[in-house]
């Protein structure tokens, strides 16, 4: 009697390997299409090719489609994926470091569905007799347990085995056993859940997906990401990988997206997202005083919510990219939440003081306005992204005036600072920048980095 327990890893980090009719500098032709840094692959159809050790570093390949195609060892770095076509490709060894990916089709990692049909069926036993179940005869049992790995749900690799024999009196039917996570460090877990109900869901499980740090130390600061509306937990990772020094918690929305006011999803997010913070710092190696959020798009308008709505104490930095206060947050001088999650916007609240706020906006965004206005698609009137931080940064005790209008000059004569509270406080404008901040990744990732040590 052999019963086998599937530990479910399921891994977000997606890797590969590949060569073929690519020149040694990472250039040439495929498909009658020049490869090579920067290269304009704007909706290509790349299917099935090898493009395996190509140079693709910043190339343009919003809504191509590379379905199949063979991208091992491919360097990807900075380029753009908006909208491509990803399922069946091999990504092993792929750099994906800046890589935008949002609203990306991957089919080779699990899906929510695939993800819960698997852990509802080992919930279901573990509800009914504690885990697996197995009858005894005369009293004795020679049990083994292999330990099995997917990253699909579909192909699974022996990492392990345990075996025993038990002996017990003749009247005993029945043996049970238990399988428990006693971590006590975030470095051997995956993955956290959260299960909601609501009125789209019965005890749904929200996931949030961990990459941990490769440095060695004996606490991390944690940066949760949340992604933009279209787009997944996975693309978030895959955008911030090169933030090396943070545990990295990417947050799922539900259908893809995060409920503000008037979403699709019903569901609560602030509910999930403090309890995924719960969650977090009662690990021994999360440094629970450093805890981030950094949202994009849609993900920060879940990040504004954050920073109205949760309590004091419990995280310490709000980052934002491309989306600033809407008018049902601030109105008459005072911010407004919506407590019971109904997208009215009733309850008036007082920010938490020992928040840190930073926000970054494209003034080219089409999407989502730097200078605000209402966006009728989205239902919701916005306040300019300079007056939002300046009321931000009056709800946290700044009395001074704006900062003037073009701001603080940096390195890149595109960017712009705006700073208020001894830099507690800040903007950063993007000239020219669209709605993704593309071509940024690295100004965006050194901002960010630099105002989380500068707590």
């Amino acid at each position: 009697m052999k019963p086998i327990l599937h530990l479910l890893l399921l891994l977000s980090v997606l890797t590969t390997s590949l060569s073929g009719q690519i020149a040694p500098d990472g250039t040439g032709t495929v498909n009658g299409y020049s490869i090579g840094p920067d290269a304009s692959l704007r909706n290509a159809d790349l299917s099935g090719a090898d493009l395996s050790e190509a140079d693709l570093s910043g190339a343009d390949l919003s809504g191509a489609d590379l379905s199949g195609a063979d991208l091992s060892g491919t360097d990807l770095s900075g380029a753009l994926l908006l909208d491509a076509d990803l399922s069946g490709a091999d990504l092993s060894g792929a750099d994906l470091t800046g890589t935008l990916l949002e609203r990306t089709i991957w089919t080779n990692v699990a899906s929510q569905a695939d993800y819960d049909a698997v852990v509802n069926q080992r919930d279901a036993v573990n509800a009914q007799f504690g885990s697996n179940l197995i009858a005894l005869q005369n009293g004795k049992v020679d049990l083994s347990v292999e330990i099995e790995t997917s990253n699909d749900l579909s192909t699974w690799l022996t990492r392990g085995n345990a075996s025993t024999t038990l002996t017990m009196s003749d009247d005993i039917q029945f043996l049970r056993f238990k399988m428990t996570d006693n971590a006590s460090s975030l470095s051997d877990v995956y993955q956290l859940f959260h299960t909601q109900t609501w009125s789209q869901e019965t005890n749904y499980k929200r996931i949030a997906h961990i990459k941990y740090p490769a440095s060695a130390a004996q606490t991390y600061p944690v940066i949760i990401l949340l992604h933009g509306s279209g787009s997944n937990a996975y693309s978030m990772i895959s955008q911030f990988i090169g933030m090396d020094n943070y545990i990295l918690v990417a947050l799922q929305g539900y259908e893809n997206q995060w409920n503000i006011k008037n979403e699709d999803s019903k569901a609560d997010d602030l509910d999930y997202l403090s309890a995924i913070i719960t969650l977090l710092k009662s690990f021994s190696d999360v440094d629970s005083d450093r805890i981030s959020l950094l949202g994009s798009s849609n993900g920060a308008a879940l990040v504004n919510r954050a920073l109205i709505e949760l309590p004091a104490g419990t995280f310490k930095n709000a980052i934002t990219l491309a989306s600033q206060l809407s008018t049902d947050q601030f109105n008459t001088s005072t911010f407004w939440g919506d407590s019971d999650n109904d997208g009215n916007f009733e309850q008036d609240y007082t920010l938490s003081q020992d928040l840190r706020v930073l926000t970054l906006h494209g003034t080219a965004d089409t999407t989502i306005y730097y200078q605000g206005g209402t966006i009728n698609w989205l239902n919701r009137t916005l306040l300019d992204a300079r007056e939002s931080i300046l009321e931000i940064a009056r709800g946290l005790g700044h009395t001074g005036p704006a900062v003037p209008l073009n701001g603080t000059p940096t390195p890149n004569s595109n960017i712009f600072k705006y700073a208020y509270l001894g830099g507690n406080v800040v903007h950063y404008r993007f000239i020219g920048g669209n709605h993704g901040l593309s071509g940024f990744q690295e100004d965006i990732e050194t901002i960010v980095n630099t105002f989380i040590l500068a707590e």
